[in-house]
C-alpha cells in the first residue's frame, strides 16, 4: 500500500506584521490531496492484484479573524475517487465517485509559542456524491448520496515567515448523515444512514499552506 498526500496550496497577496492569527485579517488558504493504494489477494494459487484505488481532493477556503486567534470562513471541497476491481465473472469493474460541498468553519488558535498554536476547527457542511459503475466498458449511473456533517477536526499551524502558514489536521470528532438515493433501478432504492464518528487513520490527514492579509 502506499499514501502520498501532496502538499496544499493557499492562494494570498500582501503582507502582515507578525504571522499570527490576529484580529482582522483575510484568510485565505486550501488544501490539495492525492493518495494511491494498491493492494492484493491470493485465491488458491491465484494472486489478483486487486483492488486499486485512487482518491483526490481540493479545498480552497477563505475566512476573517473576528478577534485576536478566532477565524470564521468558508470551505469548498471538491473530489474523487476511481476504484478498481474485478467480479465473481473475471470482469473488471470500476467505481468512480465524484465530489462537490461547501461548508463553514470557525476555529480558535491556541498559542503554543510565538509561532506555533493548536487549533480545533468546527465546522458544518453539505456534500453531494454522484457514482457511477463500468463493467466491461458499459457504464451505468450509481446512487446519489447528500451528505450532512458537523464536528471538530483538531490542527496545528505554524508561522516560518511573516506572511505564510503551515497547517497540519488529522481525524474528525462528530456527526454524519447521509441519504443515499439510487434512480436507476425499478424500484428506486433510497438509504439513509446517521452516525457519530470518531476517525483518524492516514486518509484524514491534510496539509495546507495558508496566509494571513492586513486588511
Amino acid at each position: 500500500m502506499k499514501k502520498i498526500t501532496l502538499l496544499a496550496i493557499g492562494l494570498l497577496f500582501s503582507g502582515l506584521a507578525l504571522a499570527q492569527p490576529l484580529s482582522s485579517h483575510l484568510y485565505l488558504g486550501g488544501s490539495l490531496g492525492f493518495s494511491s493504494e494498491n493492494s492484493s489477494r491470493t485465491v488458491g494459487n491465484t494472486t489478483i492484484d486487486y483492488p486499486k484505488t485512487t482518491t483526490y481532493n481540493f479545498s480552497p477556503a477563505i475566512g476573517y479573524t473576528i478577534a485576536d486567534y478566532w477565524l470564521v470562513g468558508v470551505r469548498v471541497g471538491l473530489g474523487g475517487s476511481t476504484v478498481t476491481d474485478v467480479n465473481g465473472l473475471d470482469e473488471e469493474v470500476v467505481s468512480r465517485a465524484s465530489t462537490a460541498g461547501a461548508s463553514v468553519f470557525g476555529r480558535y488558535y491556541f498559542s503554543l509559542s510565538d509561532r506555533f498554536f493548536f487549533y480545533p476547527d468546527l465546522g458544518i457542511g453539505f456534500s453531494t456524491v454522484n457514482s457511477e459503475i463500468e463493467i466491461n466498458g458499459t457504464t451505468n449511473e450509481g446512487p446519489t448520496t447528500n451528505i450532512f456533517r458537523a464536528g471538530i477536526t483538531p490542527g496545528f499551524a505554524y508561522y516560518p515567515t511573516t506572511h505564510w502558514g503551515i497547517e497540519l489536521s488529522a481525524g474528525f470528532v462528530g456527526f454524519t448523515s447521509a441519504t443515499s438515493t439510487n434512480d436507476n433501478v425499478d424500484p428506486n432504492v433510497e438509504t439513509s444512514n446517521n452516525n457519530f464518528e470518531f476517525t483518524l487513520n492516514a486518509a484524514t490527514v491534510n496539509v495546507g499552506i495558508s496566509y494571513l492579509l492586513m486588511l
